[in-house]
């Protein structure tokens, strides 16, 4: 019995291995002059975030990286045997929030939650998805322009104030 629970040990690590090469593998093959590719066992990216949380910004070495190189497009790395690329420019994004049936969907990353999560913004697909988007955009449209009224509303009346006092 406990040679088997070796074996399948041994196999299991042995699987793990490979996964963290063939991963190692096509993140470098995304390497170029306007990204930054960052590997760490086993966390990856995940590894940096709890480092700079801890010292108050977890978005701190992101920052660091776009302050070396201002052409950065994206960022790839891993959280376990998984890629994550995290896109910087705002042309990329917009491809991506466009045309999302280029790309691999959410409920690949999901999993068995997927079923849980239903099929909102997040998890639907094409005509779905844009009318999802255009829904959520229009709500989201109005609350931000309500807020920036309030925004602008403060400053206007502080300057008609002074104005009114110097006249």
């Amino acid at each position: 019995m406990g040679k088997v629970v070796l074996v399948f040990t041994l196999l299991l690590f042995i699987n793990l291995i490979q996964k963290y090469i063939r991963l190692r593998l096509y993140l470098n093959s995304l390497k170029s002059s306007d990204s930054v590719i960052y590997f760490s066992f086993p966390l990856g990216i995940l590894k940096q975030f709890i480092e700079n949380s801890r010292k108050g910004d977890p978005q701190a070495w992101m920052k660091e990286q776009i302050k070396k190189n201002p052409n950065l497009r994206y960022v790839a790395s891993h959280f376990g045997t998984s890629a994550r690329i995290m896109l910087i420019d705002p042309d990329l994004i917009k491809e991506f929030l466009t045309n999302q049936h280029r790309y691999v969907k959410a409920e690949k990353l999901f999993g068995p939650f997927s079923a849980v999560l239903g099929k909102g913004l997040l998890l639907s697909h094409h005509d779905v998805w844009k009318r999802h988007r255009k829904i959520i955009s229009d709500v989201l449209a109005m609350i931000s322009l309500k807020h920036r009224c309030q925004q602008f509303t403060k400053p206007v009346s502080k300057s008609s104030s002074v104005n009114s006092k110097l006249l």
